[in-house]
């Protein structure tokens, strides 16, 4: 998302102006007024031109809020050599699962997944990771890490969103990691944690749970402890529970390491090779 933020003079409110919808849910703030693109700055009289013709006069101060660019500058060292992990800073390359460094696995930078619950999703990764370096896992062969990264480049229009991974992907992300984890016989290490129905439930309904739970502490100026409060008051529905299965067909296979086959193998390598088109 690229958003700017006007304070005109003559206004008591805040405008602002998205360039693209906002992806993180939440109640709407009275104190601002959304307008639409901003066309041009006209510096000689302090005005803003929107793209829908009006004009905005006399602004004082523009705020760009424009995101950030992902930066790993203690690994100057990679990042100067052949196999970089940061070029533009759109997302950070290499990354088998989103956080093992294919050129060198020793290397995990873990968290990078964004609209997720980061919490859940950093311990899978820990998890996973924990196991592979301490040789109870094994990583699948590198044509199998290259091909989860080209797949996900067919996947996407934006490089910026090559670390997505909202609902339901995060869930089954971290499904699968503990599907991983699993494959260890007799194995008494932590575990992710799995998802349970009610969960998934919420965290479907999320965007809805938080404009609830902001309306509900507007109206009675304290915070809501839970979902049936918010039910009480009207002021959100039923929670419709979610029955999917996890899907891991953006993920791969759930096999160790040594257990890919030469025909896997050969396939992800002639996928790439030949450019197969990824369905979405």
């Amino acid at each position: 998302m690229s958003m700017r933020t006007i304070y005109p003079s003559h206004h008591s409110s805040a405008l602002e102006s998205l360039r693209s919808e906002t992806l993180a849910p939440g109640k709407p703030n009275p104190s601002i007024e959304e307008v639409t693109e901003i066309d041009y700055f006209d510096p000689d009289d302090r005005s803003i031109h929107l793209k829908d013709g009006k004009i905005l006069d006399n602004v004082d101060v523009v705020i760009y809020a424009t995101g950030y660019l992902r930066s790993l500058p203690f690994l100057s060292q990679i990042n100067e050599g052949s196999h970089p992990l940061i070029t533009d800073g759109s997302y950070v390359r290499d990354l088998y699962l989103h956080f093992v460094y294919c050129e060198d696995p020793t290397l995990a930078v873990l968290g990078t997944p964004r609209f997720v619950l980061p919490f859940r999703v950093s311990q899978a990764q820990a998890c996973y990771i924990a196991r592979v370096w301490s040789g109870r896992l094994k990583l699948p062969p590198k044509a199998i890490m290259d091909y989860f990264i080209w797949k996900r480049n067919q996947e996407i229009t934006d490089p910026r969103s090559f670390h997505d991974l909202k609902y339901p992907e995060d869930a089954d992300f971290c499904e699968y990691i503990l599907a991983l984890c699993k494959l260890i016989p007799g194995d008494l290490g932590v575990f992710p944690r799995k998802w349970t129905k009610l969960e998934r439930s919420l965290r479907k309904d999320i965007g809805n749970l938080k404009v609830a739970f902001g309306h509900h502490l507007e109206d009675t100026g304290r915070y809501a402890k839970s979902k049936e409060e918010l039910v009480e008051a009207g002021l959100l529905g039923p929670l419709e529970i979610d029955d999917s299965e996890a899907d891991f067909s953006r993920f791969g296979k759930v096999l160790n390491g040594d257990q890919y086959t030469e025909e896997d193998i050969l396939e992800a390598t002639r996928d790439m090779l030949e450019g197969v088109e990824i369905k979405n």
